[in-house]
């Protein structure tokens, strides 16, 4: 099964860099989707075979990374989303905060985005849209990637930050 990872990024120097970070993570079987609006993310999230990763940016010029994810999510509810932002967890709008206390998506801070958080958010999503996939069976270990409500994903370092 191919593991669809869709960016929704409205800065494409910040796409680009993320794009790159998903392809360092050595899975073969992995179709990157990119969109810099909610509008082509929407297209990407209704098409025949949804994404199985959403990495959505909280803040977009016509609308927010928070919103497209509740619109994916109905589409496709094994999907796993993340959204990804600069802000603090407290500069965070209150409806995204209860999202995140419902575990409705996880949260991780551009800052810390890297490519061991990428690689076990895919096994992750794999893990919730094919639960026969056994992470084993492509020399990789789960990571038991969680996020507790209103905390991003363990930090990790990167050498340059996402704007």
């Amino acid at each position: 099964m191919a593991i669809k990872v869709l960016i929704l990024e409205d800065d494409r120097d910040d796409a680009e860099l993320i794009s790159e970070l998903v392809r360092q993570t050595g899975f073969e079987d992995l179709e990157i989707l990119t969109a810099t609006n909610m509008e082509g993310a929407v297209r990407v999230a209704f098409s025949a075979s949804g994404p199985t990763l959403i990495l959505a940016d909280q803040n977009l010029g016509n609308g927010s990374g928070a919103a497209f994810i509740h619109i994916a999510l109905e589409q496709s509810s094994k999907a796993t989303a993340v959204l990804l932002t600069g802000l603090a967890y407290e500069a965070l709008p209150g409806e995204v905060r209860l999202d995140l206390a419902k575990g409705t998506y996880l949260y991780l801070s551009k800052s810390d985005l890297n490519v061991d958080i990428i690689r076990s958010l895919i096994i992750k999503a794999r893990k919730a849209a094919d639960p026969e996939h056994r992470p084993e069976q492509f020399g990789l270990m789960d990571g038991g990637m969680t996020s507790t409500p209103g905390q991003p994903l363990a930090p990790g370092n990167h050498p340059r930050r996402l704007s």
